[in-house]
């Protein structure tokens, strides 16, 4: 599911355009989901979610979660891990855009506007201009076009509705994740989160001590390193236990338990049942909360 310029989607949907002009590649896809289905990837680029009807649970970096209902847009920063979850039948657009602020027109809005945080998921709710907009672009996709020109237009369409229509500190809240620069520090923990043992590793990569890294990591995730690393191993255990075909000794094993026994005991901690009872839920209608 991980965007890549050769052209992979980054979801399986009913209409897709990719093109490269300039250097820039943008991807516009119409995605459909059913109830508790779930995605997961990491993008290198900007990924910004129109949802046209339904309710989607939107997880980034193992942080807050974000409830998208129909007519909220959804960025999700570059080089983040995310989480979709489907609450109920849900369709949306999503787009992958590289280099997206050089299709901004004139001074970019500064600052992270409203309080929100780097690397975290931020949010808009469509105005009748712009649903319109998402709406005629969903239609375009269905239809089969996919013109270079035509797709780039689109996208160029997308920010100046976003300019004309919004304001300075709502977009400024909006488009956080690529107006500050936290974007390196993010990279170097997404790169080597899941290859070191402790918070102290970490810090030691990024270059930081280990107070300071903490503190850092604070302001950028939201949360302590601990916390982070916590949730990030839950939610890729869980996925795995769900939607893996790996046995448990192999997940317990790639995840560097000890023994089975505390493996179990680990999922039934955080899960509130065993690795067997988990995997047993693969067509159950509701998810655990991890």
């Amino acid at each position: 599911m991980t965007f890549c310029t050769d052209g992979n989607a980054l979801f399986t949907g009913g209409g897709l355009a990719a093109v490269e002009c300039g250097g820039g590649r943008t991807l516009i896809e119409n995605v459909r989901f059913t109830p508790w289905e779930i995605r997961t990837g990491v993008e290198p680029v900007p990924v910004i979610l129109l949802v046209l009807y339904g309710r989607v649970d939107v997880t980034v970096n193992g942080g807050e979660r974000l409830a998208a209902d129909a007519g909220s847009v959804v960025m999700l920063p570059a080089d983040c891990c995310y989480a979709l979850t489907a609450r109920e039948d849900v369709h949306l657009l999503a787009y992958a855009i590289e280099n997206l602020m050089e299709l901004w027109e004139g001074d970019v809005p500064s600052g992270r506007g409203n309080g929100v945080s780097a690397g975290r998921v931020a949010s808009l709710e469509m105005n009748e201009r712009l649903w319109e907009y998402a709406m005629a672009v969903s239609g375009y996709l269905f239809d089969g076009m996919s013109g270079q020109r035509f797709m780039r237009m689109k996208a160029y369409e997308f920010i100046y509705l976003l300019q004309f229509y919004y304001a300075r500190d709502q977009l400024a809240g909006f488009f956080s994740s690529l107006l500050n620069g936290d974007a390196d520090f993010t990279r170097v923990v997404m790169d080597n989160w899941d290859k070191v043992r402790s918070k102290a590793e970490l810090a030691a990569i990024a270059g930081l001590s280990t107070s300071r890294f903490g503190v850092r990591f604070k302001e950028v995730f939201g949360m302590s390193p601990y916390q982070w690393m916590m949730t990030r191993r839950s939610e890729q255990i869980y996925y795995r236990l769900v939607y893996g075909s790996e046995s448990l000794k192999e997940i317990s094993e790639e995840f560097r338990f000890g023994s089975v026994q505390h493996f179990n005991d680990f999922c039934k901690k955080r899960f509130g049942m065993t690795p067997g009872k988990i995997r047993s839920r693969k067509k159950v209608e509701q998810p655990v909360n991890v």
